[in-house]
């Protein structure tokens, strides 16, 4: 049985969503699916972009080159490889007709409509979607999970309208939990200096309450803000109120660095906080979700990389009960990647429970 999916909005994370489906399907090493599931396919898709602008930007990518897929828009649809995609074009998700081509879970990557009010729009349909799952932190929504960190707290016969937050958050989770779990953790500092994103603009602009974000992306560093640090909270109740963070932007595409800063119980030596991570991610919980190299690496060297969370060894440090510990992500790939896998975990549920959407 194959599970029908639909993703509202092809930007970047809309895209490479659809590339991993069809990395998966054939097989593809790099896809990095870490949750086993049914055959999921990319039915359809919902973005105001031309089709022929669409079949473009699949062709080509200016960072994830590998793997790239051969599309053609032809009839109003996406032709894939093998397969095509119906494509629509509306504004308002529950116009979106999703019940006509048996869509069982919707990827949300528009980054508009993050709320669970606005998400249930694409449900408004009784024999739509089962799922919908946000490619972004959300407000209002059923769970917001983290695969490898609190996906054990899925229940898919009640949570619908699921967040998979943030590429920051997927980073910077799988760290602080092994932390808490192992050592405890009195509190924490973090930051992530993150690659510049679509919301900035390539020469200096409006950006409205955040006026440094307003600023050209390619020749600034930006200080700016971040939800990870209340997601966090949402995601390890245990450190609610332990934990909070800044956010600089820089002038790379992709590639992002994080950093957590720790008091711990007691005083571990940084090798044994780093054996610990090492554990974890050698663990069915966190294989494939963090990694921990040895290595000199710089931000190119993760472009493509599968992994939530990757510790740099040589970057991090420790001083009594303080660690810093320093690590990368892939903030498109590694994340778009995470997204899928939450979807795999719905579909397990719809195939044991077929007929039973709603």
């Amino acid at each position: 049985m194959t599970i029908r999916l639909g993703i509202n909005g092809m930007g970047r994370i809309g895209r490479l969503v659809l590339r991993h489906a069809l990395a998966r399907s054939a097989d593809f090493a790099g896809s990095g699916a870490v949750r086993k599931g049914p055959a999921m396919q990319v039915v359809a898709a919902n973005d105001l972009a031309d089709a022929d602008e669409l079949a473009y930007l699949l062709g080509h990518d200016s960072v994830h080159r590998f793997q790239l897929p051969k599309a053609r828009a032809e009839g109003g649809a996406l032709h894939v490889g093998d397969g095509s995609i119906s494509l629509f074009k509306e504004r308002d998700p529950s116009k979106i007709p999703w019940a006509d081509h048996g869509v069982d879970i919707v990827i949300e990557a528009t980054g508009k409509f993050t709320t669970g009010e606005q998400m249930a729009g694409h449900r408004a349909d009784a024999s739509g979607p089962s799922h919908v799952i946000l490619a972004a932190p959300g407000k209002n929504v059923d769970k917001t999970l983290v695969i490898g960190v609190n996906e054990e707290t899925f229940d898919p016969a009640k949570d619908r309208l699921v967040s998979n937050a943030s590429c920051t958050t997927n980073a910077l989770t799988p760290v602080l939990a092994v932390l808490d779990r192992v050592f405890g953790v009195k509190w924490g500092l973090v930051g992530t200096t993150h690659a510049y994103t679509a919301g900035q603009g390539l020469v200096d602009g409006l950006a409205g309450k955040d006026l440094r974000r307003g600023r050209a992306a390619p020749v600034n560093i930006v200080p700016t803000s971040t939800g990870a640090a209340k997601a966090i909270s949402e995601v390890l109740p245990n450190l609610k109120g332990k934990c909070d963070g800044t956010a600089v932007r820089v002038p790379v595409v992709d590639g992002s660095l994080y950093d957590v800063v720790c008091q711990l119980e007691g005083e571990p030596t940084l090798a044994r906080v780093i054996e610990a991570l090492r554990e974890a991610a050698a663990s069915e919980a966190l294989r494939g979700v963090l990694d921990v190299r040895k290595e000199a690496l710089v931000s190119s060297d993760i472009l493509g990389d599968p992994h939530s969370s990757i510790v740099d060894v040589d970057a991090c440090m420790g001083l009594g009960a303080l660690v810093k510990i320093v690590g990368w992500y892939d903030n498109e790939w590694g994340y778009s990647g995470r997204v899928l896998d939450l979807a795999a975990i719905a579909a397990n549920w719809i195939v044991a429970n077929r007929g039973s959407k709603r």
